[in-house]
């Protein structure tokens, strides 16, 4: 199959591209500052990987307005005009909100909160309007990690790695991840498995953990102990709230988790990493 896959450079695409090659496939890159029509011919299908994310300074919304849905406008325009009979969007578990705690579910509507959820949701929804002439499969991850990984994940293995004692052995949040090179396994299933198409999916490969859970794991790979200790998590936010650092203790004590694996469930995919092998593989090349 011959692939254009959007977003190649960057850290999902450079695992993706090597995968659906070692898989047969064809693959071409796609220059989102510089749209060739003529990328687009003769295009078996379409992976939409690019965005704008992560963004750790303050821009305008207008910015992911362009990043994330005008640019996925022209894609299902190119992919309209030269006949490619599918598209795989890789949009974000933020689509469903920015917190859950019971665990989000196929049955729920889609909730986003920010201007980058917000411009991922209207691109899905641009994205099955359009669908006249090609199938779609839209796949909703929560944070991805491996080799290489940046932004949050990083953050928490350079915490590991210094591996001071943190208080968090009682933090009981929920949060699912889900391991690059069982994503890219999941994105080439779904361009040629037929139980894929037209379906929006949450997705992750493991069971949900808490942050001192994941800080633990972690650590004991690094340096073969655990770094958390028992403290009471009520005090714990209060320190933050004194220290006006809510929004800090939401991103690490909040829950943020896929109650049921729809991926799993309606399309019988299996992941070929366990969280141990993971968590190993990415903190040989961290």
């Amino acid at each position: 199959m011959k692939v254009l896959v959007t977003g190649a450079s960057g850290f999902i695409g450079t695992h993706l591209c090597p995968h659906l090659l070692k898989c047969g496939h064809e693959v071409f890159n796609f220059d989102r500052h510089h749209i060739n029509p003529g990328q687009f011919q003769n295009i078996d299908a379409v992976v939409h990987l690019a965005a704008l994310a992560h963004i750790t300074h303050k821009i305008d919304d207008s910015e992911y307005e362009k990043a994330n849905y005008e640019l996925t406008k022209k894609i299902v325009e190119q992919v309209k005009l030269n006949s490619i009979k599918k598209i795989i969007f890789i949009s974000s578990i933020k689509v469903m909100g920015e917190k859950s705690d019971t665990g989000y579910q196929s049955l729920d509507k889609p909730n986003p909160q920010t201007a980058y959820a917000k411009t991922k949701f209207k691109a899905e929804e641009y994205i099955k309007e359009n669908a006249t002439n090609y199938s779609w499969t839209i796949l909703r991850p929560p944070l991805v990690f491996g080799p290489g990984v940046k932004a949050n994940f990083n953050t928490l293995i350079k915490i590991a790695k210094i591996g001071f004692p943190l208080p968090f052995k009682n933090l009981k949040n929920k949060r699912s991840y889900l391991y690059v090179n069982n994503f890219v396994d999941l994105i080439e299933k779904s361009l040629i498995d037929e139980r894929f198409r037209n379906k929006a999916l949450m997705v992750t490969d493991s069971r949900p953990l808490s942050t001192g859970e994941l800080l633990d794991l972690l650590s004991q790979k690094i340096r073969n102990r655990k770094m958390t200790f028992s403290f009471p998590q009520n005090i714990l936010k209060i320190f933050f709230t004194i220290l006006r650092m809510e929004e800090y203790y939401q991103k690490f004590a909040g829950n943020m988790w896929i109650e049921n694996d729809e991926a799993l469930k309606q399309t019988s995919w299996i992941p070929p990493h366990s969280l141990e092998q993971a968590i190993k593989k990415t903190l040989l090349k961290s």
